[in-house]
């Protein structure tokens, strides 16, 4: 039976962070292997031959990215195809807003309570700016912030509180 393999290309250590922690194990159902991948440190040409390779060999990928200030997710793959010209738009994650938002939709509001940060009906909107204001109160350090986060997450309500979550999971781990 071949070898099948996942590689997931994110941009920074904050989403290296979540999928590791969150997504791969997730992954490990469906591939033998999972890497990660994080191509804001590659140089354009080295990122853009991985991922040909990949196409080559026959494995998979997908290429996760924030929206940043795009106005629709199209046009976010667009850019990101600027990068990965041969990248397939089905093989592109877009995170609404920040993976930021990805961490803290998972957080009941009991423990946001116990917590006494703020609690969020929706994490659309949830920038690290804004992120990096909710730790200051109880944490000492951003770190031990995301830690504490992953150690409560609730799949489910993430899936309530962020769309692009909901997509993610239906789309890529329970493939609806």
């Amino acid at each position: 039976m071949a070898l099948t393999k996942l590689y997931i290309f994110v941009e920074g250590h904050d989403d290296y962070v979540f999928f590791s922690n969150m997504i791969v194990p997730l992954f490990k159902k469906q591939y033998d292997d999972v890497e990660i991948l994080q191509y804001a440190q590659m140089k354009k040409i080295k990122s853009n031959k991985f991922v040909d390779s990949i196409i080559t060999l026959g494995f998979d990928y997908l290429i996760v990215a924030d929206i940043d200030e795009e106005t629709s997710t199209t046009n976010k793959k667009r850019k990101i195809q600027g990068r990965f010209p041969e990248a397939d738009f089905d093989k592109m994650v877009i995170v609404i807003a920040e993976i930021e938002s990805w961490f803290i939709a998972g957080l009941k509001d009991e423990k946001a309570d116990e917590w006494k940060i703020e609690k969020f009906e929706r994490t659309e909107l949830i920038t690290k700016e804004v992120f990096n204001q909710l730790y200051g109160r109880r944490f000492h350090s951003r770190i031990d912030f995301l830690e504490e986060l992953m150690k409560q997450f609730d799949y489910d309500l993430a899936m309530k509180k962020n769309v692009s979550f909901e997509y993610f999971i239906k789309r890529y781990i329970e493939k609806k």
